[in-house]
């Protein structure tokens, strides 16, 4: 059983900071592969408003950019065989809008390098304390054999050129072609370009 609050080191512990930034150079690779990798049919019970919170499916909540809903991180919890944690028998508003919602980005997250220039639109809207963890977040969902070290400190477009060397060969063909490069001599857009580029040729 895998369980985000206890198996990784959260953050402002205070002394134990420098700790915690050394152990999420390996942690938070290993949560993409224990999310992503096999067997792909493992239960995730999700708790949406937060770890032994009810379910609550107002509009006032869903529109708070710590959500579930509203974080880059949760990306990769969109697994096609969760389970809503905080059920409580009670009547909610808005239901049938929040598992449509819900299953739409399953069928998006699912869908691997296949969906890449859908998931961008996502990845941009969703709220992160730090650049790198939308780049980390990516990784995940493009299904990368491996995985780059995560260095919080690292420079945005580094640690972009470091999940190009991960990523798999469909995609950064598809990066190739698809997007007109508008740095002299680089065979791929840039991070910014990436998030804030239409590619010139869409998905098929």
């Amino acid at each position: 059983v895998w369980l985000d609050v206890l198996c990784l080191r959260q953050q402002g512990l205070g002394q134990n900071e420098p700790v915690r930034v050394e152990e999420w150079k390996v942690d938070v690779p290993t949560i993409g592969h224990i999310y992503r990798g096999s067997p792909r049919d493992r239960p995730c019970v999700t708790y949406f408003n937060g770890l032994g919170l009810p379910l609550d499916t107002s509009p006032g909540l869903l529109s708070s950019p710590t959500h579930w809903f509203n974080r880059v991180w949760t990306l990769q919890e969109s697994l096609d065989t969760w389970i809503p944690g905080g059920l409580t028998g009670f009547p909610q508003s808005n239901v049938r809008w929040f598992f449509s919602r819900l299953n739409a980005l399953t069928k998006l997250t699912t869908r691997g390098a296949q969906g890449h220039t859908a998931i961008v639109p996502e990845l941009r809207r969703r709220s992160c304390t730090n650049e790198l963890d939308r780049i980390a977040g990516l990784a995940y969902l493009l299904g990368c054999d491996s995985l780059p070290l995560y260095h919080e400190a690292l420079p945005v477009e580094r640690a972009w050129e470091k999940l190009l060397e991960h990523a798999p060969d469909t995609w950064r063909m598809r990066l190739l072609f698809r997007y007109a490069i508008d740095v002299p001599f680089a065979i791929f857009p840039t991070w910014d370009q990436y998030t804030h580029s239409a590619p010139v040729l869409t998905d098929r």
